[in-house]
């Protein structure tokens, strides 16, 4: 499994050559979609804790819906974003990266994160520790995923892996705080969100 035996898995990934697209759609997304369908059904009927009201929140449908679908997106901007902060930062090491390589590797380094979000069902559980469970296997991860993939020179390596490391926390760190806010209501926004997305399903609540 990638989460606990990542040099193995990364290893797998490398000899059946697989592209960044299809990690992104074959193997990040439907992850992706199936926590955050988990994680919107427990927000309608399980709730979320809310410091606002200092208490459990039940959410209506809608905005259970509006933020499965804000979750999508925003883990597949989160991944985009990523690879591509990587692929411009192996410059800085003198050594020109693909895309492709770079999306390889972070759609498998940021999965780990996606995975232990499925503790957010827990009413109680603010996303911050999900998160910070993830950054950590997310770096084991990707101790393994970039000397295999990204290829650097053997002298850049590490500093390869810190700043793959340094740009998977800060990204999905920003993620995390912004589906937070939106959640506690903070964004004048995610109420247009929420009624766009009713009008179009025609979801009631």
């Amino acid at each position: 499994m990638l989460i606990f035996d990542p040099g193995n898995e990364m290893d797998k990934v490398v000899a059946r050559g697989e592209s960044g697209w299809f990690v992104l759609f074959m193997r990040f997304l439907p992850v992706v979609l199936l926590v955050s369908v988990v994680q919107s059904l427990a927000m309608v009927h399980w709730g979320k804790y809310q410091s606002a009201i200092r208490g459990i929140k039940h959410f209506t449908p809608t905005e259970g819906v509006a933020y499965g679908i804000f979750e999508v997106m925003v883990s597949i901007l989160v991944v985009l974003i990523s690879a591509f902060f990587l692929q411009s930062g192996m410059k800085a090491f003198g050594k020109e990266a693909t895309f492709e390589r770079a999306l390889v590797t972070m759609g498998y380094g940021l999965l780990p994160l996606v995975c232990v979000k499925i503790l957010n069902v827990i009413p109680w559980v603010t996303p911050w520790i999900p998160w910070a469970m993830g950054v950590y296997f997310a770096w084991r991860v990707l101790y393994r995923a970039v000397p295999r993939v990204m290829k650097p020179e053997h002298a850049y390596a590490l500093g390869v892996f810190i700043m793959a490391a340094t740009i998977a926390t800060l990204c999905t760190g920003a993620a995390c705080m912004t589906r937070f806010l939106a959640m506690e209501g903070k964004f004048a926004w995610w109420d247009s969100i929420v009624a766009f997305v009713g009008n179009l399903l025609k979801i009631s609540g």
